[in-house]
Order: structure tokens, then sequence, then C-alpha cells
């Protein structure tokens, strides 16, 4: 398993996996199999953040994690220089 939960995503599963803990546990209208529900929601948010794979991102070919090569490597602005080409024309005397 190779990760495929970039840090913005991680970021955004947190909060709403604590959102859905807090609303299980507070909301008096989310009792039984709701509740329940709402738990294990946000379980299994946390255990991708953790593990930092997702399984429905790997069969839809989705990956927001950038790979640490690319990310280390990518250059700021380089200038190129242009080597000066010599004229071949004769001077007139």
């Amino acid at each position: 398993m190779e990760c495929n939960i970039g840090k913005n995503d991680k970021i955004i599963r947190v909060v709403v996996a604590v959102v859905l803990l807090l609303v299980g546990y507070l909301n008096r209208m989310a009792f039984g199999a709701w509740q329940y529900l709402l738990y294990v929601v946000a379980i299994i948010l946390l255990v991708t953040v953790a593990i930092g794979f997702c399984l429905p991102y790997q069969w839809l070919g989705i990956n927001t994690c950038k790979p640490a090569s690319v990310a280390k490597s990518v250059p700021k602005a380089v200038e190129v220089k242009q080597p000066v080409k010599k004229s071949t024309k004769k001077k007139k005397r």
C-alpha cells in the first residue's frame, strides 16, 4: 500500500471525523444505529488518515499524495542563458 492521501485531504478527513464524533455524541436525535454509523464512519476516516491509504481512491485511480521525490526536487525559477552566436560574415574593410 502506497500513500494516496495528501496533506489537505488528511486535514479535511480529520475535521469531518471530529464533527461526526461530536454529532454522534452530542446530538440527541442520533441514537442507536445512526449513532454507531456516525462513529464507524469517523473511525474509518481516522484510520485512513493514520495509514495514508484509501482503498476507494485506489479503485478510482485517485492520488492526492505528492511523491516525496517530486515535492523536494522541484527547482525554483532557473534562468537559462543562451549562448551568443558568433557571426560568420566577413567584415568589409
